[in-house]
């Protein structure tokens, strides 16, 4: 059962970390970094209200540190 009223926050109280735990990881692109995968080009505002600027970035230091750019 998602809450479509605060999907429109990915944070703990929205859709990930303590309220939804590990559901999302399966979807979740950082957790399916590994070497060889093509370069992406990440772009995200600091003022995105979805989803927090913090994961781009994590995602971006992980597929770096992964051989990936």
């Amino acid at each position: 059962d998602v809450d479509h009223h605060r999907a429109r926050q990915a944070s703990a109280a929205g859709l990930g970390g303590a309220k939804r735990g590990d559901g999302l990881k399966p979807i979740s692109p950082p957790h399916h970094v590994r070497e060889r995968l093509p370069p992406v080009l990440v772009l995200h505002g600091t003022a995105d209200t979805t989803a927090p600027f913090q994961q781009a970035g994590a995602f971006a230091r992980a597929m770096k540190g992964a051989g990936n750019v």
